[in-house]
């Protein structure tokens, strides 16, 4: 009887991981320029959004941005439109609506009034690929390197139930 061969595993590299150990090659003082995320204060950003920041104007972009950081857990802000404009630093309101406007229509907020307040859902990036995707503004084939990109990282795929007038 054969006695099945055995190649045993390389040990695990003990120390700081890949990037720590080039962030600390190449930049010595590194640690002390970095925000620690480990200490709280950050949101988390999706890795899939650079795909769409071509499909973004600057205004819409920088107001994005803006909310997503103003969210809490579940994705929830209510900053004035007053509060919008003097922390983005913009002389009247009007851009700061349009702005939001935009955005609803991309499919990246939702808002909602309630008791004179109004509020802002930062929705999943996927509701925005699969509206330019039924608009007929991206093709199949990159809607398909972002789902690569979201199967990489054990993301929901988006589903492609229509055919847009660029694929068909």
């Amino acid at each position: 009887m054969a006695i099945p061969m055995v190649v045993p595993k390389p040990a695990p590299k003990s120390g700081p991981p890949k990037n720590l150990r080039i962030r600390q090659r190449l930049f010595p003082k590194g640690e002390s320029l970095v925000f620690k995320n480990a200490a709280g204060g950050f949101v988390s950003f999706p890795i899939v959004m650079r795909r769409l920041l071509k499909h973004l104007k600057p205004k819409q972009l920088e107001m994005l941005v803006y909310l997503w950081l103003r969210c809490d857990r579940y994705y929830l802000c209510y900053p004035t439109v007053d509060e919008i404009a003097s922390e983005l630093g913009l002389q009247n309101t009007s851009r700061v609506k349009r702005s939001i406007r935009d955005l609803e229509t991309a499919c990246l907020v939702q808002t909602r009034t309630s008791q004179g307040r109004m509020y802002f859902l930062v929705l999943d990036p996927r509701h925005a690929f699969k509206k330019l995707y039924d608009d007929g503004e991206i093709e199949k084939a990159e809607l398909e390197e972002i789902n690569e990109l979201l199967e990489k990282l054990k993301h929901t795929l988006i589903a492609t139930s229509k055919k847009n007038s660029k694929t068909a």
